[in-house]
């Protein structure tokens, strides 16, 4: 099969032939359509994160995608052959034809989206439902800031708020207020340093930096601060009078089937920012480095939307 792949920490990734994965008792072997790039695939192909994720090489990068199901483990009872699927698949191997993915990282790809829309979806989605509802939980009438919410788990978590009830403070570059409010934010702010926002009940971080300590001071007592870059400071949080933590998104079959049903139902949408073949997956390394370099200086990206490599014609 043809893939994107790696042999030793590095950024330049090469398009290779490489054997197909083998499939355990568990586990599912899709057709992949179409994978998402996140920042993370590439931090890890750098070896910035090697001392908690270290790799083996040769490394395929990629973790959500969509595509059909093409074999199954003796063990799997959830999907047949055939089956539209998308997922999410946590040691990467999605910027390839076919990857494996146990069963339960894997839901049914909602009917109403593309291929390549829904592979935008697994990981940004996911991580919006975790941090509101498992980590901030939060309830009908709070108030949410989002802090970078023109990225695509800003716009999930928008919607995600809306639907159950809150009132969302979106925080993002001026240019996109107009798309934020169209997710459904009920306001949009482009600076949080003129203290004019306050009595917050749960911010969530997707930023990081300066930006994180800004947050600390406009929630409310007893407030709850969700992070997704940058691990809060205890004893920062404490002196604020609130609860910090850090999160790490997890996929889950039931969560990745409860979004698929909103995204049919016409509740929660995805936005693409480009989609590269997936021999310039290098290329689309590249355009989100800008974004997320540009982002840790500004109150979003260049770009909203998620960048998406189609794979199905190679």
């Amino acid at each position: 099969m043809k893939a994107l792949l790696i042999n030793y920490y590095t950024d330049q990734l090469q398009l290779s032939e490489t054997e197909l994965p083998e499939t355990t008792n568990d586990e599912v072997l899709v057709r992949v359509y179409a994978a998402s790039v996140n920042h993370i695939d590439y931090l890890k192909a750098e070896g910035v994160l090697q001392q908690f994720y270290p790799l083996n090489f040769p490394w395929i990068p990629g973790r959500d995608f969509a595509g059909v199901v093409v074999g199954i483990g003796k063990a799997v009872t959830l999907f047949k052959v055939g089956d539209a699927v998308y997922g999410d698949n946590v040691l990467g191997g999605a910027y390839a034809e076919f990857v494996t993915v146990n069963q339960n990282a894997l839901a049914v790809k909602p009917e109403t989206v593309s291929f390549e829309e829904a592979a935008s979806i697994p990981v940004s989605a996911e991580t919006a439902y975790q941090a509101l509802f498992e980590h901030a939980k939060i309830t009908e009438s709070q108030t949410v800031l989002i802090a970078g919410a023109a990225g695509s788990v800003g716009g999930f978590a928008i919607q995600l708020a809306k639907l159950h009830g809150a009132k969302v403070i979106a925080f993002a570059d001026e240019k996109y207020n107009n798309y934020l409010t169209s997710l459904g934010a009920d306001s949009v702010v482009n600076t949080l340093a003129d203290g004019t926002i306050n009595g917050v009940d749960v911010a969530i971080d997707l930023i990081g930096g300066e930006i994180q300590h800004q947050l600390y001071k406009m929630l409310k007592k007893d407030g709850v601060l969700i992070a997704t870059n940058l691990p809060p400071q205890e004893d920062v949080a404490k002196s604020y009078g609130v609860r910090a933590f850090m999160m790490h998104q997890k996929p889950t079959r039931e969560g990745l089937t409860h979004i698929a049903r909103l995204i049919d139902e016409g509740k929660l949408t995805t936005a693409i920012a480009t989609v590269y073949p997936l021999e310039k997956g290098v290329e689309a390394w590249e355009r989100l480095k800008e974004n997320y370099n540009h982002s840790l200086s500004a109150p979003s990206g260049k770009t909203n939307g998620k960048i998406v490599l189609s794979i199905s014609e190679l």
